[in-house]
């Protein structure tokens, strides 16, 4: 360290190295570049506040007894809680007094800062292994009590850590460079006088979200297993119905060539498979029992999961009475038409909202992970998807002529505007993967054969969609911009390859190790070699409901599109199978008894 309070910091030019092989597009040095001169505390602040060529402007290990020439050095201080006076993170013993040690330091940087600066207290409870959403204060000129939030989250109370650079950048009045992917934050409203009252509402938050997070990949495992069963016991309906017809097509034959007399295979059909439609659809209500659940504070019950799992069923099984009694069980396709279209419009609801069901639900996102605070995620895409294609299909049989037509394009049109829609579903992938599945369903159900050019049609007109949503999305604010409109402008700074080559390559990367593939390769195996075979049921079904082959389709062209465009495109056709194959199987055998 210099007399001036210079200092290098060592090994730096490995560390830039590291995050240059990384696919994230880190520029290390960007704060001190940006606003030319950054002060250091404590050698936890060092490597935010340095250079790109490693050097520091100023450098103080400790926080001293006279601070305030340290904290007037430069336009930006950064202090760090680790060991800026001495002290260990809150992660010991004691972490009563680490937290007093850490207030007494805040305290004292507060008294002491320039009169009209802003202070930002940030991540303080964040010391452990596991994450947890940690606090973000600020105070100065700008900022009035209430709670924050950050366009890179649309959704109050929550921000992220790469938005305190564009804060800080926007209060010093310098240009954010393109490599700061983050936001500005702003007070999003004022909030109650109560401090205690809002202290506790942020831990509630935190606990949610700790709550969710262990159960997903169980979530997943279990979803996986309970379709492959599904499918295996929908194996053995299928193989019987398909030798009931092969005995009941020897009839003429003399009855010593029948193995099994046919009466006997038609009352073991009647009794095991109503049972099986309804324990096909009951699964098939899992996905929207998820979402509705998610509405309840499941985590402040003593047995947090297992009462999230009580009400998962609880919601299942009265979906699933709905769907069986009402008015519409006496149309063969009602009960699947009433399920499909519930899931469709409880999502569409939600995310026309705010998407309370998408935070912390077990087939949501989590803000721990903060990849999307809004709108609808690779998961409840594919369900939707699933649920809206479907639906137009079953209610689309009903209807002919141009009837269909207006049926089918309407319920398109309004599903592609909630997913594409800025604030709603904000979803690229997802508009790139529904429109041409839109287009596919409408010309099928027209009766109009879909050859090479129309498919590549299909796909050019998802583009489009996207282009349209990303211009509407752009041309707002940059503080109202969503996903769509910040991709555009990462299109003009030269930065999107960056986002594009890591959503392909984690793409790439999850298709070969995701469970959820296995779930789609059982899917397309059932259907190919099962479902699909002369006697099985499923082509009689689509013989009988030609809307209905345009639905599945449609599914084809969602899955398809789906998966070779987002990061997780293996959870679209996986949970578009969870909620279509449990459909289609139930359909199958509730139509071909009728």
């Amino acid at each position: 360290m210099a007399a001036d309070g210079s200092a290098e910091l060592a090994e730096y030019d490995r560390i830039r190295r590291t995050n240059a092989d990384l696919n994230y597009g880190s520029a290390p040095g960007t704060l001190a570049s940006s606003t030319g001169c950054v002060a250091a505390i404590g050698l936890g602040a060092t490597l935010s506040a340095a250079h790109p060529d490693g050097r520091l402007d100023f450098y103080s290990p400790s926080l001293s007894a006279t601070p305030a020439p340290a904290l007037s050095h430069c336009p930006v201080t950064v202090v760090s809680g680790s060991n800026a006076d001495g002290g260990a993170a809150v992660e010991g013993d004691d972490s009563r007094a680490d937290a007093a040690r850490f207030d007494r330091l805040v305290a004292a940087v507060n008294r002491l800062r320039p009169p009209g600066s802003v202070l930002i207290v940030i991540g303080v409870a964040d010391a452990g292994q596991v994450p947890h959403l940690v606090p973000l204060i600020v105070d100065g000129p700008g900022f009035a009590r209430g709670t924050l939030i950050s366009p890179s989250t649309q959704r109050a109370g929550y921000t992220q850590l790469i938005d305190i650079a564009p804060t800080v950048f926007e209060l010093l009045g310098v240009g954010s460079p393109s490599s700061a992917v983050g936001q500005p934050v702003h007070v999003a409203g004022r909030h109650s006088s109560d401090t205690q009252a809002v202290v506790h509402s942020l831990i509630d938050a935190n606990a949610a979200a700790q709550a969710q997070r262990p159960w997903v990949p169980f979530f997943y495992v279990a979803m996986v297993v309970l379709h492959i069963a599904l499918l295996a016991v929908a194996v053995y309906f299928f193989y019987r119905r398909r030798q009931s017809v092969m005995q009941a097509q020897a009839q003429a034959l003399p009855a010593a060539c029948n193995d099994r007399p046919v009466g006997e295979h038609v009352a073991d059909k009647r009794r095991f498979e109503p049972v099986m439609e309804r324990a096909s659809l009951t699964v098939a209500c899992l996905p929207v029992a998820t979402f509705l659940a998610a509405l309840l504070p499941w985590w402040r019950a003593p047995l947090a999961f297992g009462t999230h799992l009580a009400s998962i069923a609880a919601i299942m099984a009265l979906v699933a009475v709905a769907a069986h009694r009402g008015p519409w069980r006496r149309w063969p396709l009602g009960p699947a038409a009433f399920v499909a279209s519930f899931t469709a419009f409880v999502l569409a609801a939600d995310v026309m909202t705010g998407s309370a069901m998408q935070l912390n639900s077990l087939a949501g996102y989590s803000p721990l992970d903060a990849g999307r605070f809004i709108g609808f995620g690779n998961v409840s895409f594919g369900i939707f998807a699933a649920a809206v294609l479907l639906s137009a299909a079953y209610l689309g049989q009903r209807l002919t002529g141009w009837r269909r037509v207006v049926l089918l394009s309407g319920m398109g049109v309004a599903a592609v505007l909630v997913v594409g829609t800025p604030g709603w579903g904000s979803d690229v992938g997802g508009v790139i993967a529904l429109t041409p599945a839109v287009i596919a369903l409408t010309l099928r159900g027209a009766g109009v054969r879909l050859s090479a050019i129309r498919v590549v049609g299909c796909g050019v007109a998802g583009v489009l969609a996207v282009a349209g949503f990303a211009a509407l999305d752009y041309s707002r604010s940059p503080a109202d911009r969503t996903y769509l409109g910040r991709f555009v402008q990462q299109l003009f700074d030269g930065t999107a390859d960056v986002v594009i080559r890591r959503k392909a390559e984690a793409n790439v990367n999850l298709l070969f190790t995701s469970h959820l593939t296995l779930l789609v390769l059982a899917v397309a195996a059932f259907v190919i070699l099962v479902a699909w075979r002369r006697g099985a049921g499923l082509r009689r079904l689509l013989g009988i409901y030609p809307c209905l082959r345009a639905g599945l389709v449609a599914l084809l062209f969602a899955a398809t599109f789906g998966l070779a465009v987002n990061d997780f495109g293996i959870a679209i056709p996986a949970f578009m199978a969870v909620l279509a194959a449990p459909l289609v199987i139930a359909t199958s055998l509730r139509a071909l008894r009728t």
